[in-house]
């Protein structure tokens, strides 16, 4: 059984997947600027620190990790084009 610490951070990971994709909808599909461009990109490149995360525990604990990263990369995938355009864009002065 996971330890109390270990659940609360496998949830994070969904719910940080979900604000990330929840900011990318109401920014890009509703046309709110709650949020700078630049600080929903910063915040999508902070989503995969998660998956640094996988290497630290043991191997039947990476396994659950892999399914919660996998979960999350699911809940990313519609955002990735724009990630990818404006991270692209931010990094290397060009919009592709």
């Amino acid at each position: 059984m996971s330890t109390p610490p270990r659940i609360w951070t496998r949830t994070l990971c969904i719910i940080h997947a979900l604000v990330v994709s929840g900011l990318w909808y109401v920014i890009f599909m509703l046309d709110k600027d709650i949020v700078k461009v630049r600080t929903w990109v910063a915040l999508g490149i902070l989503w995969l620190v998660w998956i640094f995360s996988v290497s630290f525990p043991g191997k039947a604990r990476r396994l659950r990790w892999l399914a919660v990263l996998a979960l999350g990369m699911v809940i990313l995938f519609p955002t990735l084009s724009t990630f990818y355009s404006f991270a692209a864009w931010g990094i290397g002065g060009f919009a592709p």
